[in-house]
């Protein structure tokens, strides 16, 4: 009886009902005061500790989540021996770099999902103001009665044509413009689909009764709108001055 209390390990002595015959001094000063040895054993490893545990099952080891006096959810290895209705239980800790290196996982995981949740807001920040940029990319600026002018900005995509359109459209809709000069000379990139629904607003504008005049056109992009029907037909002219002295004065 005096050897088992002097074992330099964590180490119990039970019965078939897991009650506690003996126990070294080393197991006393890591568990928590108990006559049960499944008392030690947290509820989420309760199962497996007497599954792993009882007299029958053939594996002799098995890693429980057990009661200690400074951490109530601590891993050890628990290796366990029957002999004339007697179990011989030996808890060693689980290797302490693993756990360490679980800690390091555990806090990498929670860093990288606080950075995807401040790299959403940056994007839904950036999308939001990408929106406020396109919204303000095409005015609708009244210079006379009969006539209405929009300086295009930026680049022309898809995108920022789908915000434009319904805004322009709705303040047409209720003008009684003659003419719309949609001017092109502070536009830099021109993409397919955005000219493709430039071509789309133009012919939309032309059944509201406004005729649209396309002004500041650059070399390369008189090669561009070519290529697209919808522009063949529409009235262009060099620049906005010559433009509005035409149709202002008329």
């Amino acid at each position: 009886m005096g050897q088992v209390k002097t074992l330099p390990l964590p180490y119990f002595e039970i019965d078939q009902h897991y009650t506690i015959l003996d126990l070294s001094q080393k197991a006393k000063d890591i568990f928590i005061h108990s006559d049960h040895f499944l008392s030690l054993v947290d509820v989420g490893s309760k199962e497996k500790a007497e599954r792993f545990l009882s007299p029958t099952a053939e594996i002799e080891s098995v890693e429980l989540n057990l009661k200690t006096k400074g951490n109530p959810f601590a891993a050890f290895d628990v290796s366990i021996s029957w002999m004339d209705g007697t179990g011989q239980i030996i808890c060693q800790p689980v290797n302490h770099h693993i756990e360490k290196l679980a800690e390091q996982l555990s806090d990498l995981r929670g860093r990288l999902d606080q950075t995807n949740i401040d790299l959403l807001n940056k994007k839904e920040a950036l999308e939001s103001s990408q929106k406020r940029v396109n919204h303000l990319s095409g005015p609708l600026i009244m210079l006379s009665e009969r006539l209405a002018f929009i300086p295009l900005f930026g680049d022309l995509t898809e995108e920022k044509l789908e915000v434009l359109t319904d805004r322009l459209l709705q303040q047409l809709n209720q003008s009684d413009y003659q003419h719309l000069l949609i001017d092109f000379t502070a536009v830099d990139e021109m993409e397919a689909e955005g000219l493709r629904k430039l071509t789309d607003f133009i012919q939309m504008v032309e059944l509201l009764g406004p005729e649209p005049v396309i002004s500041g056109l650059s070399p390369n992009q008189v090669q561009m709108v070519n290529g697209y029907e919808g522009f063949s037909s529409i009235r262009k002219v060099n620049s906005v001055q010559s433009a509005i002295k035409r149709f202002y004065l008329m």
